[in-house]
């Protein structure tokens, strides 16, 4: 399969919402900050995400108002420590992340 960047998508639109393997990128466009969280929150999954900003303040602000699981910041470092899970349909890895959560000892939240 050869890479593909898809323009003009709806944030309603099966490839938008639905989870693609494979070398694909879905533009998006939106009118305002809070248009792109409304759109990312209205995906049906919620496993990771990653938030890029002029600051890590600006970029932590937004990412507390998406629901996911872990989320990167500025393109921070994978922390193996943190708790993995989700949310929305997948809930069930969120329970197992909590057990986890319990026993982990990383207490920063940008990573």
């Amino acid at each position: 399969m050869h890479p593909a960047v898809l323009g003009n998508i709806s944030p309603q639109s099966a490839i938008a919402q639905e989870e693609v393997f494979g070398p694909v990128l879905c533009v998006l466009s939106y009118d305002g900050l809070d248009e792109a969280i409304e759109i990312a929150n209205r995906s049906a999954y919620g496993l990771g995400g990653a938030v890029w900003a002029a600051t890590d303040q600006n970029a932590i602000g937004v990412a507390s108002r998406i629901r996911t699981g872990q989320i990167s910041i500025n393109n921070g470092s994978y922390n193996l420590l943190a708790p993995f899970g989700g949310f929305k349909q997948l809930v069930m890895h969120a329970k197992a992340a909590s057990t986890v959560s319990k026993n982990s000892s990383s207490t920063n939240p940008c990573n």
